[in-house]
């Protein structure tokens, strides 16, 4: 996994949780689409990507400069980070470190479909594939 060399270079603490994705996906999707009907989370593909929650604008949240500037801003103390397509998931302990920049290549394009989810799942900062989809930056109302 790319992302886990990222996290290694930036001299993150973190633990593999091997096959651990699957959960966390289900979490995320429980906690921050809980109010989306099963229709319009077909009508949208969710299964295909989850961020397609964003990019349908069906849960507002900040996009593009405004996330990732948001993302840097946001006091970050553990939190979980888990790739779209991947089966292993990561607890990074000092995210406190981590910025959106570090989520990128040398040439300033985002690695994957990639989910950062606070530990008590408050807040996510979502990068795509796609250029002209995200960042996303979503955080809970208190």
């Amino acid at each position: 996994m790319e992302f886990k060399n990222k996290l290694e270079e930036k001299g993150l603490i973190f633990n593999e949780l091997e096959g651990k994705a699957g959960d966390f996906k289900k979490k995320w999707e429980e906690v921050f689409l809980n109010n989306i009907s099963k229709s319009q989370k077909k009508k949208i593909k969710i299964d295909s990507f989850l961020w397609h929650i964003f990019s349908y604008e069906k849960l507002p949240c900040l996009k593009g400069e405004e996330a990732i500037e948001a993302f840097d801003k946001q006091t970050k103390k553990e939190c979980y980070i888990f790739e779209q397509h991947e089966d292993n998931a990561f607890k990074v302990m000092n995210t406190h470190k981590l910025k959106a920049k570090d989520i990128t290549t040398e040439l300033g394009e985002y690695l994957s479909d990639i989910y950062i989810v606070s530990s008590c799942f408050t807040w996510t900062y979502i990068v795509t594939h796609e250029k002209e989809c995200g960042p996303y930056f979503y955080k809970k109302e208190d």
